[in-house]
């Protein structure tokens, strides 16, 4: 029985360790991801947008990437965002999408978290939009829940074995 505690225990310890996510310092926050039309077949044209907060003193140039069931599918590296200081911009760009719908859609810029949104009907998430750290939590979460009702079934035919 301790040994399953401390496997178990170590399981948990591996997927919560995953769900660590770490991003250098910045001053770039995305946020408000969207893309339309919603639920385009695979091959069709959509236009993402996301916006770009600078919450430092100083003005700064913004790459922004765009991922399609977590494939790049447009950038703006050839016109990268200028955002001042204190202010908000929102990244505009048209793309292709290279997933069958319902879609995972995320955008993320160097430095910065990234932020993503599923379509309703999508894997995991089913529309909502989520930080991508928050989705990794949400999965791990789903795991762990599976690993405690595992070691609980394992406790209970053990004691039924042993009487």
């Amino acid at each position: 029985m301790t040994a399953s505690l401390v496997f178990i225990a170590l399981f948990l310890g591996a997927a919560t360790a995953s769900v660590a996510q770490t991003h250098g310092a910045t001053d770039i926050t995305l946020s408000r991801l969207s893309v339309v039309p919603a639920q385009a077949a695979k091959g069709d044209s959509v236009t993402g947008s996301v916006s770009v907060q600078n919450n430092g003193h100083t003005p700064t140039s913004v790459v922004v990437t765009f991922f399609d069931g977590g494939a790049p599918v447009a950038d703006n590296s050839a016109n990268p965002a200028d955002v001042r200081g204190g202010a908000t911009v929102i990244v505009q760009l048209s793309f292709t999408t290279v997933a069958e719908a319902p879609h995972c859609y995320s955008a993320q810029a160097p430095g910065s978290a990234p932020v993503g949104r599923c379509e309703s009907g999508g894997h995991i998430l089913g529309g909502i939009n989520l930080p991508l750290g928050g989705q990794a939590l949400a999965a791990s979460l789903g795991v762990v829940s599976v690993a405690i009702a595992a070691a609980l079934l394992l406790a209970v035919l053990r004691r039924r074995q042993k009487s």
